[in-house]
């Protein structure tokens, strides 16, 4: 992983776990990244889509379609 990155952006670092296929590692980071948005942001805040797409892409890798589908629904709940 790329330390600049993961130092400069810590969701943009979780992201790289997962592209590298350290998929409970990455999902570990991107739950913890939207307890914090969610915990300053309200439930339907355009931030927050990019953050469940994102654990909804990790869930998929590890073959968890539904939760990967519910964490998806609300994304797209939000985003329309």
């Amino acid at each position: 992983m790329n330390e600049s990155t993961k130092d400069n952006d810590p969701k943009r670092g979780t992201i790289e776990y997962i592209q590298h296929g350290h998929y409970e590692a990455g999902l570990f980071m991107l739950n913890k990244c939207l307890e914090t948005q969610k915990r300053s942001l309200p439930d339907d805040h355009p931030s927050l889509v990019a953050t469940y797409n994102h654990i909804t892409l990790g869930l998929s890798k590890l073959e968890r379609y539904s939760e990967a589908f519910d964490i998806g629904m609300k994304a797209l709940d939000i985003a329309t």
